[in-house]
């Protein structure tokens, strides 16, 4: 083979992969742009469904505080209590 052949060859092997990579990184950044926007989706769809009816309880859980201070401190000391006995350890 001579010389020019030869660099002839070499330049079309390189750029076969190279030609492989890039179509790779397009059908890569193609997923990611659709996983992308289907998780938008969902985060709006979850917003939509979720956020009214936890804004409805914390309201309700505000109101409640207020109405009953003392019930709701005591209620926090006994929920405090259970959770400090079920996470201590015995020696």
């Amino acid at each position: 083979m001579s010389n020019s052949t030869s660099a002839t060859v070499k330049n079309s092997s390189k750029s076969k992969p190279n030609g492989i990579t890039e179509a790779a990184k397009e059908q890569a950044q193609a997923a990611a742009e659709a996983g992308a926007d289907i998780a938008k989706s969902v985060a709006e769809t979850a917003k939509t469904h979720v956020g009214e009816p936890l804004k409805s309880a914390t309201d309700q859980g505000s109101k409640f505080v207020k109405e009953n201070p003392m019930l709701a401190v005591a209620g926090a000391v006994g929920v405090g209590v259970l959770i400090g006995l079920a996470v201590r350890q015995k020696y």
